[in-house]
């Protein structure tokens, strides 16, 4: 591979043998967040020449832990998991199953990486 950025060498592979059939694949293994981006795949052979542009998106979350925080403003239900990438849509819910529509008042912490580490609902709202 030609021009090939230091941060994706020893992580990729392509299928030399297989490109006169037509697959120009790149295989990208150990993705990290900071892969997302615009690719762009450029063959050129006897026969003529193609090129592809790709946007690549990456994703990282981890199983979050839920708890109520108890203090004298009132409770305060949280979800809290060392990642969650891209920003997450929450949805909260009471025990009874009721949605919360009014849980507009939701706070996101992130770290300094800019990954959401902890999501809670303000405690000014009646749960």
């Amino acid at each position: 591979m030609q021009e090939q950025d230091l941060s994706f060498q020893g992580r990729t592979a392509t299928y030399v043998d297989q490109v006169m059939g037509g697959n120009a694949s790149l295989e990208l293994r150990n993705v990290q967040l900071s892969d997302a981006g615009t690719y762009q795949c450029s063959v050129t052979t006897a026969r003529g020449s193609g090129e592809a542009v790709q946007r690549y998106r990456t994703g990282a979350f981890s199983i979050p832990m839920v708890q109520v925080e108890n203090s004298r403003h009132g409770d305060t239900p949280q979800c809290e998991a060392p990642c969650w990438f891209p920003f997450p849509a929450v949805h909260w819910i009471a025990y009874t199953g009721e949605h919360l529509p009014h849980a507009a008042n939701t706070s996101y912490e992130l770290n300094p990486e800019n990954i959401t580490v902890r999501v809670m609902l303000m405690p000014s709202t009646p749960v």
